[in-house]
């Protein structure tokens, strides 16, 4: 299992978020992290996105709106039956997160668990002299 290495934009921009927003954002930070070794952890678009055999999903406090936004990258490619998933782009969906309690719903992390599988399956389709 390789080292975790912190990314010191993430962490300042949850530092920097309030008190309610800063506990959700660690907690999904820390579900997101936990999900596979080989989850990586970046900065970008101004939000912590998270990557795992290319782009997952990310973390977008919406402090206006009260709530984190978990946004799926492939969104509009996931099974969500129970009906979690929000948004009208072309690809992009997020799952709302306004407590604790939402992170660990069965229904997010089936969502998380697709997004992985979808990923992974995708890798195994990418010609073997692609570029990682």
């Amino acid at each position: 299992m390789p080292a975790l290495t912190m990314n010191y934009a993430v962490e300042n921009f949850i530092d920097d978020l309030p008190a309610p927003f800063q506990v959700l954002t660690r907690r999904l930070q820390a579900l997101l992290l936990s999900l596979d070794p080989a989850m990586v952890e970046s900065f970008k678009w101004q939000v912590p996105f998270y990557s795992y055999q290319g782009l997952l999903c990310y973390l977008n406090p919406q402090l206006k709106k009260g709530h984190v936004a978990l946004g799926f990258v492939h969104g509009t490619r996931l099974p969500d039956p129970t009906g979690l998933l929000t948004g009208t782009g072309k690809a992009i969906r997020h799952v709302l997160v306004r407590t604790e309690a939402d992170i660990f719903q069965p229904a997010v992390l089936d969502l998380l668990q697709a997004a992985l599988a979808a990923n992974r399956e995708a890798g195994r389709q990418r010609p073997s002299n692609s570029p990682r």
